[in-house]
């Protein structure tokens, strides 16, 4: 639709357009929550934007290389603040 009139674009080129846009968010929105995961996960141990910082100072060593952390769907802020996330589908 970039550079053509709004009269000269058939419903079939806006819904391709749309299919294109609905694509590129649903990829923005994956990379997100990746992100957002790896970050909560190796931020565990220091604190985080979640879960803070001066409430989380470790009182023993925390082990080298920590279990897989469960992370909760509470605690995914960013990749569910989305109105099209898939978190409010």
């Amino acid at each position: 639709m970039r550079g053509k009139s709004l009269r000269s674009t058939t419903l079939e080129e806006l819904l391709e357009e749309r299919n294109t846009y609905e694509g590129e968010i649903a990829s923005l929105q994956a990379q997100l929550a990746e992100k957002e995961q790896l970050y909560l996960e190796s931020s565990w141990q220091n604190g985080n934007i979640y879960i803070g910082w001066n409430s989380n100072m470790p009182t023993t060593p925390a082990p080298p290389h920590p279990p897989r952390i469960l992370i909760s769907p509470k605690e995914k802020m960013f990749s569910l603040s989305s109105l099209s996330s898939p978190a409010t589908q």
